[in-house]
């Protein structure tokens, strides 16, 4: 658990771990870098074995060479309340090698990304209430519920991502979230 202000710490997220921000709002809470990196490279493995973790209640700015917060994950690994400043990965590339191993499922709710959400080589994955640029690439089947800037819906992976958008999420009870007060 992160006390608000500012923390100048990399945050690596790994199994059996959850991650809380303190803040009333994600913006109150600053953690310099924020990921889950791939569990390996290799095509089989990549992030199918990145699952059972969390992170909620952050404002994010990378630091490390670029603009982007890697959240490689597969089932059981939420995102929720969140602003990421750049871009959100849900996968991990080997550069220069340019190598991905699949993910595998995911979830990610009410964060706010100052760029664009890369799905990359996830198979299936899941966005509610989430504000974005625009989303790219992914591999099998999305959906983005309330979402304002989805992609349009489209059924395959050949010229498009497979997506299916949801205007507006028309009811839902939210997991309650722990705060600090004075």
């Amino acid at each position: 658990m992160f006390e608000p202000g500012y923390h100048s710490v990399e945050v690596n997220v790994g199994y059996y771990t959850q991650v809380l921000g303190l803040g009333r709002k994600p913006e109150d809470t600053n953690v310099q870098d924020l990921w889950s990196p791939n569990g390996d490279f290799s095509v089989s493995i990549g992030a199918l074995n990145n699952f059972w973790r969390s992170v909620e209640n952050f404002y994010v700015t990378p630091s490390q060479g670029g603009s982007s917060v890697i959240w490689a994950v597969s089932q059981a690994a939420p995102m929720r309340r969140m602003h990421i400043q750049g871009d959100l990965w849900f996968f991990q590339v080997n550069w220069p090698n340019q190598d991905a191993g699949y993910a595998s499922g995911g979830f990610t709710a009410d964060t706010y990304v100052d760029g664009s959400i890369n799905m990359g080589s996830q198979q299936q994955f899941a966005t509610r209430n989430c504000d974005y640029d625009r989303s790219q690439y992914g591999a099998w089947s999305f959906v983005h519920v309330g979402d304002p800037n989805s992609p349009v819906a489209h059924c395959s992976n050949v010229d498009g991502t497979p997506s299916t958008p949801i205007d507006s999420t028309p009811v839902i009870r939210e997991k309650p979230y722990i705060i600090i007060n004075d």
